[in-house]
């Protein structure tokens, strides 16, 4: 583990960023081609966004970008989004699905 700055070892896990910028360039094809591919990927792009404010917030939070909240606005964050995990990847799923007309793999959500 690095743990002075001149050390040269360092380890640790990161949190991945969304990348909408290829949905957002086919957005309007997809749309003239097919409208129900469109709604369920736009669905899926939607639950997407969630996620990345909750790892924007989270990020900024750690890396003390933004003051951290009391420790009730802490719980409460971690609480709703602990909460809704099931719905997200449930929704992810249903994008995954309709696009490879196979289930998601929990392990390939990271």
């Amino acid at each position: 583990m690095k743990n002075e700055p001149e050390d040269e070892f360092e380890q640790g896990s990161w949190i991945p960023k969304f990348h909408s910028t290829l949905y957002e360039k086919l957005l309007p094809s997809l749309a003239e081609l097919d409208q129900a591919l469109f709604e369920s990927i736009s669905s899926t792009y939607s639950e997407i966004a969630e996620l990345s404010h909750y790892r924007e917030t989270l990020t900024s939070f750690l890396a003390g970008e933004d003051l951290a909240p009391d420790p009730g606005m802490t719980r409460h964050f971690l609480d709703r989004f602990a909460g809704e995990k099931d719905d997200y990847y449930n929704a992810l799923n249903n994008g995954y699905k309709v696009l490879t007309g196979t289930d998601l793999k929990e392990w390939r959500l990271r």
